[in-house]
């Protein structure tokens, strides 16, 4: 990944999850909706996808 889209991809994160304070915390929640206590949001799946592919 270049450095160019690690920084995008960590701006899209600031702003659609300014609840998600640490990798940690992101890797909880995903955690939490695969037992299926919550539901993904489709933002959150995206972004997930998006530092996937890239």
């Amino acid at each position: 990944m270049r450095h160019e889209q690690k920084s995008a991809l960590l701006v899209a994160y600031d702003a659609y999850f300014p609840d998600i304070a640490t990798k940690e915390s992101l890797v909880e929640r995903l955690r939490v909706a695969g037992r299926g206590e919550c539901e993904l949001d489709d933002r959150l799946v995206m972004l997930v996808w998006s530092a996937i592919l890239w």
